[in-house]
């Protein structure tokens, strides 16, 4: 007598209940492996991950004896287990109701280039580990990806994260920078207590300071690292490597490596410069009129403000 096999294959799996991963929202297929002493065939999802439902899937078979399936997979992250029973789970050599009948395979849409495991899942990832294979993955994944640690002994010039040690520019080996790219510069303290002198835009520190570091925002490094020219940039942190103020943001320029406008506080009043005239742009400025009586301090102080863009000096003699 004919041995009749639930067994199945997927569409472009080599091997038979073999697991198969696929893009998300893609249409595939399963077909019988033989359909030898076969009456009929149903398919089903029996299982599916925590997302879905099985009756997310709508399955459509074809075939004389129904013996292929094709439907859709979900999105990133899904999976499900295909169940196929053949002759309606009855064993033609007994005539009785046998597991033998039935047969399950696996399908998963992986995400982040892992696999997804479904419920009451057992053998389908694999025949002799199970699921504890797809588990195992993600644990090692997990313990080898970790937090870097930016310290001022890093190494490898020419970095988009880079870190400041005594006069050198360093950073993560791994990562450049290119003509065009922007890139973060992480200053370290400029100078050690014990008594090393760094220089920075030109300023050098005080024999035996020791200040915080600074961080700075170079967008569009036209030379790459350590080639400045040509570059602006902004920087969060001490003005240079004397300086004590306790708050500062800066706009630089490289032609001169001087701040060309600075907001600082030491903890208290806070300062704006600049290294040109200071100019608003408001949306809505008050339109100032009236004589001004001949008073020359006050024609010179509306006129001043015109200037700067915070008034409309609309004022007569």
């Amino acid at each position: 007598m004919t041995t009749v096999s639930p067994a199945f294959t997927f569409s472009g799996v080599g091997t038979s209940l073999g697991k198969k991963s696929v893009a998300a929202t893609t249409s595939f297929s399963a077909t019988l492996d033989s359909i030898a002493g076969v009456n009929n065939v149903a398919w089903s999802v029996t299982s599916t991950d925590e997302t879905t439902d099985p009756a997310d899937y709508t399955l459509v078979p074809s075939g004389t004896k129904g013996e292929t399936v094709t439907f859709t997979s979900g999105a990133e992250g899904t999976a499900g287990i295909l169940t196929c029973t053949v002759n309606s789970g009855v064993d033609p050599q007994t005539g009785s109701a046998s597991t033998d009948m039935t047969a399950s395979a696996k399908w998963y849409v992986a995400t982040n280039g892992l696999e997804v495991g479904c419920v009451n899942e057992t053998t389908q990832s694999d025949p002799t580990f199970g699921w504890t294979g797809m588990i195992n993955a993600a644990i090692r994944l997990a313990g080898a990806t970790s937090a870097t640690t930016l310290a001022a002994t890093a190494t490898n010039t020419a970095s988009t994260i880079m870190a400041r040690s005594g006069s050198r520019t360093t950073g993560l080996s791994g990562i450049t920078v290119s003509a065009g790219d922007a890139w973060v510069q992480v200053h370290t303290a400029h100078a050690s207590a014990g008594g090393n002198t760094d220089t920075w835009n030109g300023q050098a520190a005080a024999t035996g300071a020791f200040n915080g570091g600074d961080l700075d925002f170079i967008p569009g490094a036209r030379g790459g690292p350590e080639n400045w020219s040509g570059n602006f940039w902004i920087k969060l942190g001490p003005q240079d490597d004397v300086d004590t103020r306790s708050a500062y943001f800066g706009l630089y320029n490289s032609s001169s490596g001087s701040p060309f406008a600075k907001v600082y506080s030491n903890g208290g009043d806070t300062t704006i410069e600049t290294s040109g005239a200071l100019a608003f742009s408001l949306g809505t400025k008050p339109t100032i009129t009236g004589s001004r009586g001949g008073n020359g301090a006050l024609e010179s102080l509306l006129t001043a403000l015109a200037a700067s863009g915070l008034i409309v000096n609309s004022t007569s003699a």
